[in-house]
């Protein structure tokens, strides 16, 4: 028996057949464009040997860099570090920007979704590094960056000279060096993202005469009157000038002694029994320092500490022709020794009955000029101190240099006991 096949029936199998094989082997257009195909755009990754920005990138994202709209180089994750040398536009300052890397799929045209950092710049033609600029980036939200505008002094307006350089510290002693400055340093900038910021300064100091490496002396985050060193950085304070200040502190570690030779003949210096060369910190050859010749003089940078100095006539005699004994070096104030003057000296015993350490300078009451004699006394202490008849009154001062005590005339002793406020 034959069974009769409806046409129509098969005709609308074979085609649900036909269409269910075209769904299957089609994709779905959407569905590609929703996860596209893609590299991520990149630029090279090295630093420069020399430069005039330095970026510490601080945030776990890779960094773009662009000047204005160039692309210049790609800033790896947590870098300490990078360098990289930009040369600075025609008469603008440089127009720098960083988006997060893994957002920008072509160099020429990166979204604003990826930008996190602008900073307007005028950065330094050549790469010194007294004059290279710091880029923190401690954040993947967006925001404009400011200018901090550092300036370290090597000398106070009152003689206290900078003996140490110092390292800027932003957020906390253990947050990002900003900047590093030696003393003399200006105009040194760092770009920090709108907002408050704290600093911190450790000082410290290398001695180019051994291999002992770096020393950190102190840390200052407060100024004199107690309060911290912030900056605040907005859109209508977009730069600030912060001056760093001169470490004053008992912990001194340097000092300077300054040796005039008034006399006709050739001098050599010891310091404490030993040729002042041997303990001389200079960047200089050290080799036959101690030697002055006639109407000449020197400034020796010696470790703070008591000294005996002797003079004697080289090159064979071995007899002390002056000396200058018991005389304090200090990083506060410089000694100053005019060697074959005849002037006479006497002696003046000081008692030290204050509760703070004071040192002791000549004072003319009629230029209203002083100079350290060399004695750093302690509290409670008593001493001897030889000086030239021909001083008309001798000032006390404390090491914060804010309080002090004149002796007018002088006499033979001499009691400090109350100090006053200048």
């Amino acid at each position: 028996m034959r069974i009769p096949i409806n046409l129509s029936s098969g005709l609308l199998i074979i085609l649900i057949i036909f269409i269910s094989c075209d769904l299957t082997d089609t994709p779905d257009p959407d569905e590609s464009m929703i996860q596209p195909n893609r590299e991520r755009a990149t630029l090279p990754k090295e630093p420069d040997p020399s430069g005039n920005l330095v970026i510490i990138n601080r945030i776990n994202e890779n960094l773009l860099l662009y000047e204005s709209q160039n692309p210049i180089r790609e800033i790896p994750a947590l870098t300490d570090s990078f360098l990289i040398h930009i040369e600075q536009p025609f008469n603008r300052a440089s127009n720098l920007k960083l988006y997060l890397a893994n957002d920008v799929y072509d160099l020429e045209s990166p979204p604003n979704s990826a930008l996190i950092r602008r900073w307007e710049v005028p950065l330094a033609e050549n790469d010194a590094k007294p004059t290279r600029a710091t880029w923190l980036v401690q954040s993947s939200e967006e925001s404009y960056d400011g200018t901090v505008y550092l300036y370290y002094p090597d000398s106070t307006d009152y003689g206290l000279s900078a003996l140490y350089n110092v390292d800027v510290f932003e957020g906390a002693k253990t947050g990002s060096k900003v900047a590093s400055l030696s003393p003399g340093t200006q105009n040194k900038k760092a770009g920090l993202s709108y907002g408050i910021h704290y600093l911190y300064f450790l000082y410290w100091y290398s001695n180019p005469n051994d291999n002992s490496g770096r020393s950190n002396i102190d840390w200052k985050d407060e100024d004199d009157e107690g309060n911290n060193f912030i900056v605040s950085l907005n859109a209508i304070l977009d730069s600030v000038h912060v001056d760093i200040p001169i470490l004053r502190t008992p912990a001194y570690r340097l000092g300077e002694m300054h040796i005039y030779n008034s006399s006709d003949n050739l001098i050599q210096v010891y310091a404490n029994s030993r040729l002042i060369e041997e303990i001389v910190v200079t960047d200089d050859n050290r080799q036959n320092l101690s030697i002055i010749p006639p109407g000449y003089d020197y400034a020796f940078l010696l470790p703070e500490a008591n000294y005996n100095f002797v003079i004697q006539s080289p090159p064979n005699s071995s007899n002390d022709i002056e000396y200058l004994l018991d005389i304090d070096v200090v990083e506060l104030h410089r000694v100053q020794w005019i060697v074959g003057d005849t002037f006479v000296n006497e002696n003046v015993l000081v008692d030290n009955q204050c509760n703070e350490p004071v040192t002791i300078h000549s004072f003319d009451p009629n230029t209203q000029t002083e100079g350290y004699l060399g004695y750093l006394m302690n509290t409670n202490e008593t001493r001897s101190i030889e000086i030239s008849s021909t001083l008309h009154a001798l000032k006390a001062w404390n090491l914060s240099l804010d309080k002090s005590l004149l002796l007018y005339p002088i006499e033979n002793n001499w009691i400090i006991d109350v100090l006053n406020e200048e």
